[in-house]
């Protein structure tokens, strides 16, 4: 199985999981990022057309390392696991934000200063 990850997972995915790196991947399509800014984690919405194409890194995964994944990525309160499509790659899992619930207003209202920026390309960069 693939996985497309896209923040704070990359680069150090290996460190967490047993996993096989693939390499530097980014979307076909235009998603909405945005950085929840109480607890500094990125969020990939399925708003598919708006924002940025994504670039991440893909890995090789198995079902144990994605069940660990679920439990440490909050799902399904925080995030939520499924499909994305990939240039040159096809389809891997990806870890969307959930955008209503527990981080509901933080999400809507960074979602639309996301919006307004109109990044082509959105690329996580760690800050410390």
């Amino acid at each position: 199985m693939k996985l497309f990850v896209y923040g704070t997972l990359k680069n150090d995915l290996h460190k967490k999981i047993k996993c096989d790196y693939i390499g530097p991947a980014t979307t076909t399509k235009k998603y909405v990022v945005i950085h929840d800014s109480m607890f500094g984690f990125p969020y990939l919405l399925k708003e598919k057309g708006k924002g940025s194409f994504i670039k991440g890194e893909l890995y090789k995964v198995n079902e144990e390392a994605l069940t660990f994944l679920d439990a440490f990525e909050g799902t399904p309160t925080m995030y939520k696991r499924g499909y994305i499509k990939l240039k040159k790659f096809g389809k891997a899992y990806v870890y969307y934000g959930v955008d209503t619930g527990f981080h509901g207003e933080i999400l809507e209202k960074e979602k639309e200063n996301f919006i307004k920026e109109n990044k082509e390309y959105y690329d996580f960069q760690y800050w410390i």
